[in-house]
């Protein structure tokens, strides 16, 4: 059996870490990819 995959999705809900207004887009990827089950994050 091959290795298992799972499909990451972009954060673009709020953020359960990320506090303050987004001001910037990597900031904000760098904390979604702390969060379980997410690759990134942009500002909105």
């Amino acid at each position: 059996m091959g290795p298992m995959s799972t499909e990451a999705k972009t954060c673009e809900t709020q953020s359960g870490k990320f506090k303050g207004m987004c001001m910037s887009s990597a900031n904000c990827a760098s904390v979604c990819k702390s969060e379980p089950g997410f690759d990134g994050g942009h500002c909105q």
